[in-house]
């Protein structure tokens, strides 16, 4: 089964990376991924033509995957298909954004609900000690790229300890586009010389603790609280 920690870890360094070959492996999912974030970022305007043959070139792939690729991004309501055309790139814009992350925060207060009590509490506590050493450190580069390795971390624990293989699988489902939301936000604050917001890592620390506490309300509270941060935070910096 396919989980959150299966996607895989941002390797571009700005948008105009965006189309640069693949690494090996999982590639329907590199191409899902590649695609989405260059809608997030800009790099793809709404009402653009993506055609399969110009993108498997760019990728380095055959045209299978690219196929595949945008029939996810269609089910994920970024892309209209077009028979034997490729596709065209949906509009996405602050309403897209809030719609996404409500239904994100649905999907996660349950699992989180689900999951208190249940994570290992050794996991938990190697979590509150790495949060604890990154939110020590003067932002960098470094520390933000720590910053995202455990937000999917944290989000990969809720998700698997959940008990519940239809929601898992859903919060995976939703993970491919807001990895790919997130991933875009973070190239653009690298392309002005920003790093991730501190108070990211403080946020995570907060469901950390409630989960640590076995306090379900509040872990249930921390965590929406860190999606609608995230989502004004983008909306801001791209809208």
């Amino acid at each position: 089964m396919k989980t959150v920690t299966d996607l895989q870890p941002l390797s571009l360094t700005s948008v105009s990376e965006i189309t640069k070959p693949l690494q090996r492996g999982g590639l329907r999912t590199q191409v899902s991924q590649r695609l989405a974030i260059g809608i997030f970022a800009g790099h793809y305007k709404a009402g653009e033509k993506l055609t399969v043959q110009p993108l498997a070139e760019q990728f380095g792939v055959s045209r299978t995957p690219v196929r595949e690729a945008l029939m996810e991004l269609e089910s994920l309501g970024m892309v209209e298909v077009l028979p034997h055309k490729g596709a065209l790139v949906r509009e996405f814009g602050a309403q897209e954004a809030c719609e996404l992350i409500q239904f994100r925060k649905i999907l996660e207060r349950e699992a989180i609900r689900c999951a208190c009590g249940k994570i290992p509490r050794d996991q938990l506590e190697k979590l509150h000690e790495d949060l604890k050493h990154v939110i020590s450190q003067p932002p960098t580069i470094a520390t933000s790229q720590a910053t995202r390795a455990l937000d999917v971390r944290l989000h990969a624990m809720i998700a698997s300890h959940c008990q519940n293989q239809r929601l898992h699988e859903e919060i995976v489902r939703c993970s491919t586009i807001c990895k790919a939301m997130a991933d875009a936000y973070y190239l653009l604050l690298r392309s002005t010389d920003c790093y991730v917001r501190v108070e990211e890592n403080l946020e995570h620390l907060a469901i950390v603790e409630a989960l640590l506490a076995e306090d379900s309300d509040a872990s249930q509270k921390a965590i929406e609280n860190h999606l609608d941060k995230f989502l004004e935070d983008f909306i801001e910096k791209n809208f």
